[in-house]
């Protein structure tokens, strides 16, 4: 028999007091970065989760090359 022991994890997301998920402001700068990257292109992405749980994240996107076979 195996017994299943719940472990503890922080939520990825904050709520305030009308329930609205809010992300955190150093993942949303990481969304907009990604999201102002020419498409069809490829990236490597490299994300820096620190211990600290109050320490903020750091990335770095380098591109790859283009796509080949994009349709």
């Amino acid at each position: 028999n195996m017994t299943m022991v719940p472990t503890h994890c922080e939520p990825p997301l904050t709520t305030n007091m009308h329930t609205q998920p809010q992300v955190p402001a150093d993942l949303l700068k990481l969304i907009y970065r990604l999201a102002s990257l020419d498409r069809g292109h490829v990236y490597h992405l490299t994300l820096v989760v620190p211990e600290a749980t109050t320490a903020e994240r750091f990335w770095t996107v380098q591109p790859a090359g283009k796509v080949e076979n994009l349709r």
